[in-house]
């Protein structure tokens, strides 16, 4: 209370400056050093006139740090999020178009309840539909990632990863893709597009791009022939199902694609939750030692240094002076 009363009725002036001019000072005064060549630890200092003040700027200095890697990091995970979320839309719609047509062929024919007449050759119908499943859900996953990389809107995003593409040369692409657009993000954060290394980036993006885009078109190609080796297989079991009413054979092929459609559905649920799950445990690279602790002696002005400094030169001064004196005095 003393301390505040010792202002009243007394002027205080107050300087007003510029972000910038403020940051670039204190940019100047900011310290960083390594603590050793085997370690990697960092020393961050700073000096200022308030102590408050100079730990108030280095610690929000680390959590602003610290919440830009996590942001980094979380760049990929919301963009596969969202890549999720439209596909599951898609799908959401896909069966309740299919839902509908159960509803309206069985309203239209009358029919309640189906019973097979060929059990046997129903289940192993299902069986190999079982075994598609995989291969279809990620020839599914390839074709939508071929379609979002043609997306020229999306040419700035990063590539959603861990969607179900289980060939390792596209994953590791999309990685290298990742890693390239976060690098030139960071450089035109302080730069521009005509930056001769953001331009050898974008160069090497389009490259990896149009890789990844003909590694899928091959993924795809390989899961179309697996997929017509199904049908295949499947269509002879089922030329077996003679005397099946054709009723039943319609309701199983809609019910089947419907299968197909909860099957990725649920896949892609999944995926949603592991996505949601890893953005919430999402972590700075970065961990605080010590947090910022200023002393309370000054370490600008050095007293002893001055005292020392000026008892030197009140001794060589006056030396010096009568020095000089004697060496310019001609009287005889």
């Amino acid at each position: 209370m003393e301390h505040i009363n010792s202002y009243i009725n007394k002027p205080i002036q107050i300087i007003k400056e510029s972000i910038i001019s403020v940051s670039d000072r204190y940019n100047k005064r900011l310290k960083v050093e390594v603590a050793s060549k085997q370690s990697s630890l960092i020393n961050l200092s700073i000096e200022d006139e308030n102590t408050q003040r100079a730990e108030d700027i280095l610690n929000t200095l680390i959590e602003v740090y610290k919440q830009d890697a996590i942001e980094d990091k979380n760049v990929v995970v919301i963009n596969t999020a969202n890549f999720i979320k439209d596909r599951l839309s898609i799908i959401e719609k896909d069966l309740d178009n299919i839902d509908a047509q159960i509803e309206k062929y069985k309203k239209n024919n009358k029919l309640t309840d189906i019973v097979s007449e060929s059990d046997m050759f129903i289940q192993r119908s299902n069986r190999l539909a079982n075994e598609g499943l995989s291969v279809e859900n990620q020839r599914n996953m390839a074709e939508y990632m071929k379609s979002y990389l043609r997306n020229n809107s999306k040419n700035n995003d990063m590539i959603p990863a861990s969607i179900g593409i289980t060939d390792n040369g596209i994953q590791s692409q999309i990685t290298e893709y990742n890693s390239a657009m976060s690098r030139r993000n960071k450089l035109l954060a302080n730069s521009s597009m005509s930056n001769p290394i953001v331009q050898d980036l974008n160069r090497t993006l389009e490259d990896i791009r149009l890789s990844i885009l003909r590694a899928i078109d091959n993924l795809i190609a390989g899961l179309k022939i697996q997929s017509i080796n199904m049908k295949s297989e499947e269509g002879t079991n089922m030329s077996r199902i003679a005397d099946v009413p054709s009723q039943q054979k319609h309701i199983i092929s809609i019910e089947r694609q419907q299968k197909i459609k909860e099957e990725l559905y649920l896949y892609l649920l999944n995926k949603k939750e592991e996505n949601e799950l890893q953005l919430s445990i999402t972590e700075s690279n970065c961990r605080i030692v010590d947090s910022a602790n200023g002393s309370m002696n000054p370490i600008s002005p050095k007293k002893v240094q001055v005292v020392l400094v000026c008892l030197i030169l009140g001794l060589l001064l006056p030396s010096l002076w009568l020095y000089l004196r004697s060496l310019l005095n001609t009287n005889v």
